[in-house]
């Protein structure tokens, strides 16, 4: 299976790009997607075997889940830049 390590720039004087290092997610990335689908699976398993406690459905659901969501997305936006160049 053919599988670039490095692709060249247009311009010789373009750095060498590293493919391997472009295809991984990066750590920062992989922690917010497991917290997102961790927080959002436990939030709604809660709701699910409680039914009755309706104001759990509404403090942890409808508030406390968005403004998780709004943090882990400005926590990920505020990520420094990662480039996959070499010089």
């Amino acid at each position: 299976m053919y599988k670039p390590t490095q692709a060249p720039g247009d311009d010789p004087g373009d750095p060498v790009i590293s493919l391997e290092a472009s295809n991984w997610l990066t750590r920062r990335t992989s922690v917010g997607l497991f917290l997102l689908v961790f927080v959002t699976v436990v939030a709604l398993a809660a709701a699910w075997c409680w039914p009755d406690r309706t104001s759990l459905h509404f403090w942890l659901v409808a508030q406390a889940l968005p403004v998780f969501y709004a943090l882990l997305a400005w926590w990920w936006a505020h990520q420094p830049a990662e480039f996959p160049y070499e010089s």
